[in-house]
């Protein structure tokens, strides 16, 4: 548009009728125009004070310069939108939903679509990912928005449910979709089963507090003829939250790409210095759990844990959480099948677009002990007090 102020022009003694805008440059607040049918472009300067900096983004360009704009609409804000989609909020009106779909590989009958679960209206953040050779389908009413028809989309955006899905299938066969929210309509999670390896998806979202119901865990039919497994469902309804999750035998079944440790390249475990009280006010969470399941995802060590009690959480937890340490060296040392008193901190995860609840190298990681659940208790009752003398940490 601002390009545009300049057609029908002489430039340099030639006349320009058309000028279209240049967005991929180095400085996104210049004004830089290329002469349409040519290879000839200029910069007229800056553009005008209030041009968004990019269509994705609030912040604008203040003479000649991108200035950060946070959701509270001010220059320089750094407000921004929680999981709730509240400007400034700590995530306090919404509560996370998470489903874990995990079969163990059928053994005949695998081919064909299978329904996985709901994804209710009102969802913001919605990320869902599936690491199998199998595909993931989507359907709105009664008809497919993604991958439909045995035909497969490609990567790109999937508008459904009211809002737009970014749509993200790897040539490896990973895929990812998610979406800002909040969704207007539900929709139906499929899965087309085209491998003898089972399913192994991830859905999680969040749901404004009053909306959470027993109502949001739908029972699904299975349609095709259904595959053959001795998997049984679990529905558990804690504080709110609720979590459905396909088990078999109370044990999540590996994902193919499960890889050894390479205990090679790792260093003995660092002691980790420090009081409790300072750990405790340092970290995001502190909580007692029954480590299920220990497996390396994508360069990470990954836990399967039940949590039995939390002393502090700066985000909603649930019963059955995943536990990262951003590396294949299991420090601190952790083992599947024993109880600890676990202290970590919520990252955001880039690549998979999650937040996650981190282990740090530094993190206190003690065995359980029934007699320590006294102290823990006090400690969190009292904690106002005790923090005053330490700065709270909640990022790497």
């Amino acid at each position: 548009m601002q390009c545009s102020v300049y057609n029908n022009k002489k430039m340099f003694g030639h006349l320009v009728r058309e000028w279209e805008p240049i967005t991929s440059q180095p400085n996104i607040c210049e004004l830089t125009c290329l002469a349409k049918g040519t290879h000839f472009f200029y910069s007229f300067g800056k553009v005008l004070d209030g041009t968004r900096c990019d269509k994705e983004s609030k912040d604008m360009c203040i003479n000649g310069e991108c200035v950060p704009v946070g959701c509270d609409g001010e220059l320089n804000s750094d407000a921004k939108e929680d999981f709730c989609m509240k400007c400034g909020g700590k995530n306090d009106t919404c509560t996370r939903y998470q489903t874990v779909y995990i079969e163990p590989p059928p053994t005949q009958g695998f081919i064909g679509y299978r329904n996985c679960t709901v994804v209710p209206a009102e969802a913001t953040h919605i990320q869902i990912t599936e690491h199998t050779p199998n595909f993931l389908a989507m359907v709105e009413g009664s008809q497919h928005v993604l991958n439909g028809d045995w035909s497969l989309h490609w990567s790109g955006n999937i508008h459904a449910g009211g809002v737009v899905f970014e749509y993200d299938r790897k040539t490896n066969g990973n895929e990812r979709l998610f979406a800002k929210g909040p969704t207007k309509r539900p929709l139906t999670l499929e899965v087309i089963l085209t491998d003898s390896n089972g399913p192994n998806i991830t859905i999680s979202y969040w749901l404004p507090k009053k909306e959470i119901s027993s109502n949001d865990v739908v029972d699904i039919k299975v349609t095709e003829k259904p595959v053959e497994s001795k998997h049984k469902k679990n529905t558990i309804k804690n504080n709110d939250v609720i979590i459905t999750s396909d088990f078999t035998n109370d044990k999540p079944v590996k994902p193919y790409h499960t890889k050894r440790f390479d205990k090679t390249a790792c260093q003995v475990c660092e002691k980790v210095r420090g009081g409790r009280v300072k750990h405790f006010c340092s970290s995001d969470f502190v909580i007692h759990v029954d480590v299920l399941d220990k497996q390396i995802v994508n360069g990470q060590i990954r836990f399967d844990v039940s949590i039995l009690h939390t002393y502090k959480n700066v985000t909603p937890l649930q019963t059955r959480e995943f536990l990262w340490i951003q590396s294949t060296c299991n420090c601190p040392m952790i083992r599947p099948n024993k109880e600890y008193l676990i202290m970590g901190v919520n990252t955001y995860d880039a690549a998979s677009g999650q937040s996650r609840l981190v282990i740090l190298s530094t993190s206190l990681v003690r065995t359980w002990k029934v007699k320590d659940h006294e102290k823990w208790v006090k400690t969190k009752e009292k904690q106002d007090k005790l923090c005053q003398r330490f700065t709270h940490r909640s990022t790497l």
